[in-house]
């Protein structure tokens, strides 16, 4: 149904090329497929063709156009990987959660606070994924997660749900909280992969609903998605890795570092956004008040004049104190001028 709605709306971003949508698409769900993440490689190439020029409108363009790539992974890793059940089903049940409950408040936000938000978020992800490449998160090969290490999963993954729904990618921070809590590492992807497919459709319908997202974009992103999330599960984890007999780990990660250095450029694009829309304010703020002065200035002047029309009807000691008073008004109007 969302589909079939989204392609209904595509007229209103005609001037959108959908071959370059689809290509970003495409690259972003390969690279999300093998876990690098694909939150931050759209950013990064939406931002650079300017294929979605207000910034308010990114967070649901993302969430809406990666529902189905994100289910069709999520559904792939499920029945190729062993995962603990329990661990799966309500890490999975608190990001939708915290999905919701953010895809409720992010429509209210302005475009400002949104730039920055996801600015700073991506680069606090940055850090989290460096600090899994350098091995600061040691793995002991759990399948699954007890006692308090699951009690703060399920807030970390309330809490990174809730980030989808400003535009940021849950892969970099579900990676280095499952790897964190003693996980092995291949565990992280049908959790990241169900987590992030389950909880985009709670939020890509507010989206929708809302009228809060660019329909071409997404339906771009939507098609290349697809593509690129079978032709990475085939080609990375049953080609290279099956019939080359090539580590997973090995492969992913040099991708890692690039990702992380796409991650800090979108960041570092995002808060320049933030800058020239604060500017942006800021000239509105002025003309407003520059506005306001003068409409005040012209209705005193108006004033002033009617006042030297009543004049002429006076008597000489009426006329003598009215001119004192213009005297004061002047030097009055003199300071607006």
């Amino acid at each position: 149904m969302l589909f079939n709605n989204t392609t209904k709306r595509i007229f209103l971003d005609k001037q959108e090329n959908l071959f370059k949508i689809s290509t970003i698409g495409f690259l972003g769900s390969f690279t999300d497929t093998i876990g690098v993440g694909s939150f931050v490689v759209k950013v990064a190439a939406l931002n650079a063709t300017n294929s979605v020029p207000d910034v308010k409108k990114l967070p649901g363009t993302l969430n809406v156009g990666l529902t189905i790539p994100n289910l069709l992974a999520g559904t792939l890793f499920v029945s190729a990987t062993q995962v603990e059940l329990v661990t799966l089903v309500t890490l999975v049940i608190v990001a939708m959660i915290g999905a919701f409950c953010a895809a409720k408040i992010v429509n209210k936000v302005n475009k400002k606070f949104v730039a920055l938000f996801v600015a700073v978020s991506l680069a606090a992800a940055g850090i989290l994924m460096i600090l899994c490449q350098v091995g600061l998160f040691n793995t002991v090969g759990t399948k699954g997660l007890s006692g308090w290490k699951l009690a703060v999963g399920i807030i970390a993954f309330f809490i990174i749900g809730g980030l989808q729904s400003f535009g940021v990618g849950l892969y970099a921070p579900a990676l280095a909280i499952v790897s964190l809590l003693g996980m092995e590492t291949i565990i992280a992807f049908p959790i990241m992969t169900c987590a992030a497919g389950f909880a985009l459709p709670t939020t890509a319908w507010t989206f929708h609903r809302d009228n809060n997202y660019s329909p071409k974009v997404t339906y771009g992103l939507l098609i290349g998605g697809v593509v690129g999330t079978v032709t990475a599960f085939f080609v990375v984890f049953v080609g290279i890795q099956g019939g080359l007999g090539v580590k997973m780990n090995d492969f992913t990660y040099y991708l890692k570092w690039f990702a992380v250095g796409v991650m800090y450029y979108a960041a570092f694009m995002l808060f320049k956004k933030y800058l020239a829309l604060r500017k942006e304010n800021v000239n509105v703020s002025k003309a407003q008040t520059e506005n306001y002065y003068q409409k005040y200035k012209e209705q005193f002047n108006e004033m002033l004049l009617e006042k030297m029309v009543s004049i002429s009807w006076m008597h000489t000691d009426d006329i003598l104190k009215e001119q004192s008073k213009m005297k004061i008004c002047n030097v009055k109007s003199l300071i607006w001028t």
